[in-house]
């Protein structure tokens, strides 16, 4: 077309399918914007605009145009989001849009959530002192994936040792008109769980800091970003671990259907100071596993079964393949480890292998299909390769566990 004056096209990188899209009539200013499904200008498309005034002037041969891709998109639904962010952010400083509807909405306003992080943070917002009595009666919510009994000791005896004093301890950050979205009432702390049992089991400490906020017209997604980001500020450092990030990405596919290798999801962690690059990338890869693996449960109608080292279930599990001679273990396909094995079969004090046991057996279970298979096809027939060849002076059985929850068999 040559009465596009400007074009902005930027390399697809990534080769991914989808793409947003911004045409300008530039003698009127009449914009809009689109995604599409392919190559820029490469494949006869160029707009599906109703709007029948854009329409008008982008066939009037006499007006000049300029057009940009804002950006590729591995999944359909995030260029739907995107595109709809950027009819919501030109409308609202006033530029002339020929788009009829919104588009799709962003799964969670940043600029909202960051404005929010950074008054409580600076202080902006103050806080009250509160009688202790009251944490008792707060319903929680936690990003993380699991709590610290050691973190919570240390904030603890810092308090004690102040004789009560608060000065070194953060507020308790209390959402309010959260529960339509979360079901835990009308007062949720979402920052401060470890520092509020500490103060709670304290010997001397009377009362707590507390910011109340109201997020009544928060989504899930933008009350779980902030209480991640908060996490992330508190005065005696418990650095988020890899699994609390991996979790936040499975809940934001559960909860907005973001996949965990989207565009969207890596622009989710970005806000994160502690994560490089490559961290970024991993976290993503370890939620996508087991979102997928997820979604070959739903595919099948059946639900992954999970094993667990101290789980009740499992170590029942466990027990019933003991027998006389025979040591068990369980472990995962994809963590196979031959020093594992060696560890639990030689004996330290005598610097010999174990006296009595003539068969190591081994429980294996998948995280996921990818790995069941991988296991079957090229892990397992290597492993029993190598078995041979170190003629150890006993047996290595390997018994797959079942992957779902209704299989009865081993193996499946």
């Amino acid at each position: 077309m040559d009465r596009i004056v400007e074009k902005i096209i930027p390399e697809n990188i990534n080769g991914y399918e989808y793409f947003v899209y911004l045409w300008e009539v530039v003698e009127t200013g009449l914009k809009y914007c689109g995604y599409h499904k392919g190559i820029p200008l490469k494949d006869a498309y160029y707009h599906t605009s109703k709007h029948k005034k854009f329409n008008k002037q982008f066939s009037d041969n006499s007006l000049t145009l300029k057009y940009e891709v804002l950006g590729y998109y591995k999944y359909e639904d995030e260029a739907m989001r995107f595109e709809g962010l950027g009819i919501r952010s030109r409308k609202q400083k006033g530029e002339k849009m020929a788009n009829i509807s919104n588009s799709r909405n962003p799964f969670w306003d940043k600029k909202k959530v960051n404005e929010m992080h950074e008054q409580i943070i600076s202080g902006t917002l103050g806080f009250e002192l509160r009688p202790r009595s009251e944490i008792d009666t707060l319903g929680w919510w936690q990003t993380r994936s699991e709590g610290n009994q050691k973190h919570k000791i240390k904030i603890r005896r810092r308090i004690d040792d102040a004789g009560g004093a608060l000065d070194k301890t953060n507020p308790l950050v209390i959402a309010r008109g959260s529960d339509k979205v979360l079901g835990l009432g009308d007062e949720v702390g979402i920052s401060g769980k470890h520092t509020g049992e500490a103060i709670d089991s304290s010997k001397h400490a009377t009362q707590y800091k507390r910011i109340d906020i109201d997020l009544s017209d928060w989504n899930k997604a933008e009350i779980k970003k902030l209480s991640s980001l908060l996490n992330d500020e508190e005065m005696v450092k418990l650095p988020q671990k890899a699994a609390d990030y991996v979790k936040e990405l499975v809940e934001l596919w559960e909860d907005s259907k973001v996949e965990p290798d989207s565009t969207e999801a890596y622009d989710w962690l970005e806000g994160y100071k502690s994560l490089s690059i490559i961290e970024r990338t991993n976290i993503m890869e370890k939620a996508k596993i087991i979102v997928d693996t997820k979604k070959d449960a739903l595919s099948v109608g059946k639900e992954k079964k999970e094993y667990h080292q101290w789980d009740k279930d499992t170590i029942k599990i466990v027990e019933s393949y003991e027998a006389d001679g025979v040591k068990v273990l369980l472990m995962g396909s994809g963590r196979h480890s031959f020093e594992r094995i060696f560890e639990t079969m030689w004996d330290k004090k005598n610097q010999d292998w174990l006296q009595g046991i003539h068969t190591i057996r081994l429980l294996i279970h998948h995280s996921s299909l990818l790995n069941k298979k991988q296991w079957a096809i090229n892990k397992r027939p290597y492993l029993e390769l190598v078995k041979e060849k170190l003629n150890l002076p006993f047996e290595i059985e390997y018994i797959e566990l079942p992957y779902y929850i209704s299989d009865k068999k081993k193996g499946k």
